[in-house]
């Protein structure tokens, strides 16, 4: 027996390759490959969603049912996140996403997108949002996507 997934966010929870990382209660998760809608027969798109929930309340959801939107703190789409296979660090109070790729629409033996050299920082909300609100330029381009989760 299982818990059903939110049809909103069924795609995202179905995804490989997500970025993710932990601080304290708040799992934030964002980015992954997966099919670009309910319909799509196997994985062929990089998400755009980026979530942070509440791990007590995802075991208190899957323990006994009840409101999928009880442990979500926030969620939002956002290009910037859409990426697969990268990494999302917690290093000191600021959390990292770097590396990855961004095909967007994955076509068989279509040449994957990585990402590119230039990038932005992000400063990706602690506190309840719906988007990315700060952005900062790098101080010293490199070959990596930064994100700062503030």
């Amino acid at each position: 027996m299982g818990v059903p997934i939110p049809l909103d966010y069924y795609t995202q929870f179905r995804a490989t390759n997500m970025q993710y990382a932990q601080d304290g209660d708040t799992l934030f998760l964002c980015g992954g490959y997966t099919g670009a809608d309910t319909s799509a027969a196997y994985f062929n798109f990089t998400s755009p969603v980026f979530l942070a929930l509440s791990v007590s309340g995802i075991i208190r959801y899957i323990r006994a049912g009840g409101d999928f939107n009880a442990c979500k703190y926030y969620a939002f789409e956002d290009p910037r996140v859409q990426v697969s296979g990268g990494e999302m660090e917690k290093v000191g109070s600021n959390f990292y996403l770097a590396g990855g790729q961004t095909t967007i629409l994955y076509i068989h033996l279509e040449e994957t997108v990585f990402i590119p050299k230039k990038f932005e920082y992000l400063l990706l909300p602690r506190a309840r949002s719906t988007s990315i609100t700060h952005i900062l330029a790098p101080p010293n381009p490199t070959n990596t996507t930064v994100a700062i989760l503030a």
